[in-house]
């Protein structure tokens, strides 16, 4: 990406003139009507508690919710193609936006994050599925207060019945990895420094390498965070491409999601995968990063030196789908005290932290999984997806896009769609697909009540 100049020069004083008039033109056209702002402020991510950070795109998927990695990985992070206008009133617009300061800029321009041109990553995320083995868990809308910062339609209006209770079918467990709370490799002897979603249950992903597709990065991390031993042969990993899903911007940076599932009725490593042996191998990882620490040498190493040593993951666990969708929920509340468990309590102690990362787009794909009952149905809506196709169908915000224009894309994202990838899908839509799918297949139709 080219730096822009505070100004363009050109020496014709008419096509100046025609230039500057087309500039006007072209910022009224992009910026939102007034009665459109609260929808868009309404939209705006939230940048996450600790260190600064995004909220989860999935791992939000805010996160996106990618894992640590994404932030300190020296990865190649692949620009996603897209047309930018090239017309020099356009640059100028651009340039008077860089230059423009914060309080400055016009209302809608604040409410979507970016302060300069736009910078679009591409990561993938990957989660593990099995079919429950018990019962599912469930809590109430009046059990957790809400955070502010978080819209009601954004979340009750997602999980919740009438009567309060947490709607969901609870056909899943899925197998998340809580994070480390301690960012092991941004701390020094002298600065602790918190990971991204500190303590927080997240799925295995992050940037993509160089050379790599979307498909090869999600088996990577796969292997990489929960150490899984995957057959050598990636054809015999069977996983499907369940969305892409572009984020909203954060500090001028929009992460492009693509987000797979692998389901262990089609994969014998998932079947039979022992979590008690990867929590041996995690906890032994952690003795050994405490005593290469102890004795100075960890602090003398090269990153990928401090990579190979640093615990990332503090343990791996299957979850029903509704203690998975509590913890997500709840890591948006108000309330301070409410904790994963008790190893993120005393973390955070430690490390004087108070607020949890919020973990909206994990929650959103977790409420998408819940909604397939079968796996039959869950491939036959995979099947005829391909990443370039969904690529195009749902990239909105390109590289290079200047503040105006990335408000004008949310303007029109939030007037024009009926869906908004995985969000905006209310309860009532997600009992009528989930009946109407477990009817296909002449399953019990029920409900999860806390």
């Amino acid at each position: 990406m080219c730096a822009m100049t505070d100004s363009i020069e050109t020496s014709d004083p008419l096509q100046k003139i025609k230039d500057q008039a087309n500039a006007q033109k072209l910022r009224a056209s992009l910026l939102p009507p007034k009665d459109a702002m609260q929808d868009a402020s309404s939209m705006a991510v939230e940048p996450s508690a600790s260190d600064g950070a995004r909220m989860d795109s999935l791992g939000s998927l805010g996160e996106s919710d990618v894992g640590d990695s994404v932030n300190v990985r020296p990865s190649f992070q692949r620009l996603a193609v897209g047309k930018t206008p090239t017309m020099s009133a356009d640059m100028m617009d651009r340039s008077m936006s860089v230059t423009r300061t914060r309080s400055a800029q016009p209302d809608a321009v604040k409410k979507v994050n970016t302060t300069r041109p736009l910078v679009v990553r591409e990561s993938s995320v990957i989660l593990c599925i099995r079919p429950a083995k018990g019962s599912c868990s469930g809590f109430n809308i009046k059990d957790y207060k809400i955070g502010k910062k978080i819209q009601d339609r954004m979340t009750q209006g997602l999980l919740f019945s009438k009567e309060g209770h947490l709607v969901i079918d609870g056909s899943w467990e899925v197998l998340l990895a809580q994070s480390e709370v301690q960012n092991n490799l941004k701390t020094t002897p002298q600065k602790t420094v918190p990971m991204r979603f500190a303590g927080e249950w997240k799925t295995a992903g992050g940037g993509r390498d160089e050379g790599e597709s979307a498909r090869e990065a999600a088996i990577r991390e796969l292997k990489e965070e929960f150490l899984v031993d995957l057959p050598e042969d990636q054809s015999q990993v069977n996983i499907h491409l369940l969305e892409v899903s572009q984020t909203p911007p954060i500090k001028s940076v929009s992460d492009i999601i693509y987000i797979y599932v692998a389901m262990s009725q089609e994969n014998p490593w998932l079947e039979n995968i022992d979590v008690d042996a990867i929590n041996a191998k995690l906890a032994k990882k952690r003795e050994d990063f405490k005593e290469v620490c102890a004795s100075g040498a960890y602090w003398k190493m090269n990153f990928l030196e401090k990579e190979h040593w640093s615990p990332e993951i503090y343990e791996l666990s299957w979850l029903d789908m509704g203690e998975a969708v509590k913890h997500m929920y709840t890591s948006m509340c108000d309330e301070e005290g409410i904790y994963v468990n008790d190893y993120q309590k005393r973390e955070f102690e430690r490390l004087g932290l108070t607020c949890r990362d919020p973990m909206l787009l994990t929650m959103f794909v977790l409420l998408e999984l819940d909604s397939f009952p079968s796996v039959d149905q869950l491939i036959e809506y995979t099947k005829d997806k391909e990443e370039a196709k969904e690529l195009r169908a749902q990239q909105w915000l390109f590289p290079s896009m200047a503040p105006m224009e990335v408000a004008g894309a949310l303007q029109n994202k939030l007037m024009n769609s009926e869906k908004w990838g995985l969000m905006f899908r209310s309860t009532e839509e997600r009992t009528k697909l989930i009946t109407t799918r477990k009817k296909a297949k002449n399953l019990t139709v029920g409900r999860i009540h806390a």
